[in-house]
C-alpha cells in the first residue's frame, strides 16, 4: 500500500479554511455589537420615559393644590426638585420623589414645574322657559344663542404640570444631556 492513494486534509487546508470562516465571522460579530448598543441606549431611554411617566402620574393623583401649599404662596410657577436636591413628599399610599434620582447606573434629574393658567371663559345661558314661547320647535328649547362672557380672568384653578427628566448617557463624550419632557394639565372641578 502506497501513501499516493490515501486522500486526507492537510493542516494547512483546515488553517485556511478556519481564516476564511473567521474573515467572514469579524463583520457579523460587528454588526451584532453595534446592535447591542443600540438595545442598551433604548433600553435607558425606556427607562427615562418610564420614570418620568411614573412620578407626574404620582403627582396628578395628589389633591389639587398639596404640592402648591407645600411649597409657598405666590401665583407660581413652582418647581420642585433640582439636580443639587431631593423633594420627596409622601402621602397616604402616594410617595412623590424628584431631585436626583438614580437609576441603575444612571442619575436622572428629575424637576416638575407648576404653572397655575389663568384663563377666561364663555357661559352659555339657558332660558328654562323657551319651551313655552315655541313648543313646536325643540331645537329652541334651552341655550340661548348668546353667551355671556365672563369679564374676569379666573385663576387657582387650573395648572399645567411640566415634568423634565435629564440624564448624560454613560460613554457620551460630548456631554450633552439627554432630556424627555412630558406636560399635562390639572383642572380644580369643584370647590373645596
Amino acid at each position: 500500500m502506497t501513501y499516493k492513494n490515501i486522500k486526507g486534509i492537510t493542516l494547512t487546508e483546515i488553517l485556511i479554511a478556519l481564516l476564511i470562516l473567521a474573515t467572514a465571522f469579524i463583520p457579523i460579530i460587528g454588526v451584532m455589537s453595534g446592535s447591542i448598543k443600540g438595545t442598551q441606549k433604548d433600553e435607558t431611554v425606556l427607562k427615562a420615559v418610564q420614570l418620568s411617566q411614573q412620578a407626574l402620574s404620582t403627582a396628578l393623583q395628589l389633591p389639587f393644590n398639596d404640592l402648591v401649599a407645600n411649597k409657598g404662596a405666590g401665583g407660581g410657577p413652582w418647581t420642585f426638585g433640582t439636580a443639587d436636591s431631593t423633594f420627596d413628599y409622601a402621602t397616604g399610599s402616594l410617595n412623590l420623589r424628584l431631585g436626583k434620582v438614580t437609576v441603575g447606573n444612571i442619575d436622572h434629574t428629575l424637576t416638575l414645574t407648576i404653572d397655575d393658567v389663568p384663563f377666561v371663559f364663555t357661559l352659555d345661558t339657558h332660558d328654562p322657559m323657551a319651551r313655552n314661547t315655541a313648543p313646536a320647535d325643540p331645537s329652541s328649547w334651552g341655550w340661548q344663542e348668546t353667551s355671556v362672557p365672563r369679564t374676569d380672568t379666573q385663576a387657582g384653578l387650573y395648572h399645567r404640570y411640566t415634568l423634565t427628566n435629564t440624564w448624560t448617557e454613560k460613554g457620551l463624550t460630548d456631554g450633552n444631556q439627554r432630556i424627555y419632557r412630558l406636560i399635562s394639565y390639572k383642572a380644580r372641578l369643584h370647590e373645596l
